[in-house]
């Protein structure tokens, strides 16, 4: 992809009628990551699990789309202070074009708009190259008392 292709994504807060969308995309952003004892939670999200969340108003999602074409997803929820984000998720095809950043930061407006002072999200099995993602966006890593790898960047 281009970098004129970057300047084409659009994210759109999703609807609980965009739950089969939102679903598909986390299944197929997470595919690579099915198997075994540590398969990520995202590889089986159905379109139930999604609708229901956004019925109970219990996660929020945002899709993004390249010339109307989907190409990838974030969710989010709010917790006190915070907004806790994850997972994100971008179509094997659309990597390492923006898309990912795009997510990331459209979840940061929604939480300056909200005023929250924190957003945090969980860095998957803590992958160097997740880590180093966060990092240029300007999160700081650390580490949870349940071991979790915990990306944190303060909206004030």
């Amino acid at each position: 992809m281009s970098a004129q292709t970057r300047a084409n994504v659009e994210i759109r807060g999703a609807s609980e009628c965009d739950s089969g969308v939102v679903a598909a995309v986390i299944r197929k952003g997470f595919e690579e990551h099915t198997r075994g004892d540590r398969a990520a939670r995202g590889a089986s999200l159905t379109q139930e699990d999604v609708a229901k969340q956004m019925r109970q108003r219990r996660k929020f999602y945002g899709v993004a789309y390249i010339d109307n074409q989907v190409s990838g997803a974030v969710g989010y929820r709010r917790q006190g202070r915070r907004i806790i984000f994850g997972p994100v998720c971008v179509l094997p095809e659309y990597r390492r074009t923006g898309i990912g950043s795009a997510l990331v930061k459209w979840v940061e407006g929604r939480a300056r708009a909200g005023k929250y002072r924190w957003i945090e999200g969980v860095v998957f099995r803590g992958l160097r190259s997740l880590k180093f993602f966060y990092r240029t966006l300007g999160y700081r890593i650390r580490r949870s008392r349940k071991g979790l790898v915990i990306a944190r960047k303060s909206l004030r």
